[in-house]
Parts: structure tokens; sequence; C-alpha cells
């Protein structure tokens, strides 16, 4: 489908650091498909790194909403609030992340996880 078309590019040009393409495609597939929760997940990745943090926090919480067992949504999210130092919201985040990440068999991105709270304060 189009809209899954689209957020794979969004995706993909976030990855290769592309962020206001990988933004455009990302919109363009939200635009398709209003309910595409990585389309969200992808756009918040991509604001972050352009340093806007309310709106990477508010598009992974957009994604979590559509998609409560996304768990890299709530990975990216625990992530955010970490650069943010609010350790809490990290942590709670951070645990639900690995909490999915373990339920649904995914045990090397559960482990990666597990590093980064121990990382935590």
């Amino acid at each position: 489908n189009l809209a899954a078309a689209y957020n794979n590019l969004g995706y993909a040009y976030g990855n290769l650091g592309q962020y206001q393409k990988a933004i455009e495609y990302c919109q363009k597939a939200i635009q398709l498909d209003p309910n595409l929760a990585g389309a969200y997940n992808n756009l918040g990745y991509a604001y972050g790194n352009l340093g806007q943090y309310q709106k990477e926090i508010e598009y992974y919480q957009k994604a979590i909403q559509l998609d409560p067992n996304l768990a890299g949504a709530y990975n990216n999210l625990g992530y955010a609030y970490y650069k943010l130092s609010n350790y809490p919201e990290a942590k709670k985040n951070f645990l639900k992340a690995k909490e999915l990440y373990q339920t649904q068999g995914d045990y090397q991105n559960a482990q990666i996880v597990e590093e980064l709270l121990k990382k935590l304060p």
C-alpha cells in the first residue's frame, strides 16, 4: 500500500540523516493513512534528531495511542525523556518497551533496553 511505502521511505531517509525528507514522506504516509502508528514513530525520530524535542515526544505518544503494542515507540519515548533528563518518565517507558519486546519474542531489543535502564541515575 502507498501509505506504507511512503512510511518506509521516511524511515530510510531518517536512517540516512536526511530528516527533512523523512518528515516529508512520513507526513505523506499519514495523509493517506492517519492511523499508521509507525509513521508517527518515524516522525518523532526525525524531529528528535532536529532538536525539536516537544514534537518528538508528541509523535511518539500519538504512535503509542494508535498502537499500544508498538514497543519501539515506547523505547524511543523513553530515550527522548532520557535526553531531557526526565529519568522517571524514561524509566517508565523503557520498562514498558522491555516488557513488550519480551512478550513479542524480541529478546535482542529487550536486552538493549535493559542496558539503557542501567544508565539511568
